[in-house]
C-alpha cells in the first residue's frame, strides 16, 4: 500500500513539474513524505496517524471548494475547446499514474 501511494505521489508530482526536472524532485518529495510520516508515527503512534488523516480530509474538502470557486468564478480560468482537447488526450504517463492510483486506493480498502 505505502509503495503504491508513494509511487502515485511521485508520478503525479513528476507530471506536474515535468518541464523543470520533475524526476529528481519526485524522488525528493517521496523521500520527504516517508521521513515525515515515519517520524510522527514512530513518536506518537496510530493516534497521530488518525489525526493527520482527519486533518488531510478537512484540507482536501476545503481545497476542492476553493478550486471549484476559482475555476468557475473567474472568466480567465475558462478552458477553450482547443485547450480541453489538448489536456484530455491519453498519454502513457497519465495512464501509468491512473493505474498506480487505482492500486493505491484498492489496497487502502
Amino acid at each position: 500500500y505505502l509503495v503504491s501511494e508513494l509511487t502515485s505521489i511521485g508520478n503525479i508530482y513528476r507530471l506536474v513539474v515535468a518541464a523543470s526536472g520533475g524526476v529528481t524532485y519526485a524522488v525528493t518529495v517521496a523521500v520527504i513524505i516517508v521521513v515525515v510520516t515515519v517520524t510522527y508515527t514512530s513518536i506518537a503512534g496510530l493516534p497521530a496517524s488518525i489525526v493527520t488523516d482527519k486533518f488531510q480530509a478537512i484540507m482536501m474538502g476545503c481545497l476542492v471548494v476553493l478550486i471549484t470557486i476559482a475555476v468557475t468564478g473567474y472568466s480567465e480560468n475558462h478552458v477553450t475547446k482547443e485547450e480541453y482537447a489538448y489536456a484530455s488526450q491519453w498519454t502513457a504517463e497519465g495512464f501509468y499514474a491512473l493505474v498506480t492510483l487505482f492500486v493505491a486506493i484498492a489496497c487502502a480498502e
